[in-house]
């Protein structure tokens, strides 16, 4: 991955955090990273969604 690409990406999370807090949610570092391992096709965005099921 370019250096470029993950700019773009940091910025966009940044972004979607701030909107979040905005609407009264907040974007944790373990969610953020979980973005980060989906774009990277790290996990599935299916696996992702298991883990947060397991811990709520």
């Amino acid at each position: 991955m370019t250096r470029e690409r993950a700019e773009k990406i940091n910025n966009a999370l940044d972004n979607a955090a701030v909107s979040a807090k905005m609407e009264g949610l907040c974007l944790t570092p373990e969610m953020r990273k979980q973005c980060v391992d989906v774009l990277y096709g790290r996990k599935s965005m299916q696996e992702c969604i298991a883990e947060i099921n397991k811990k709520y």
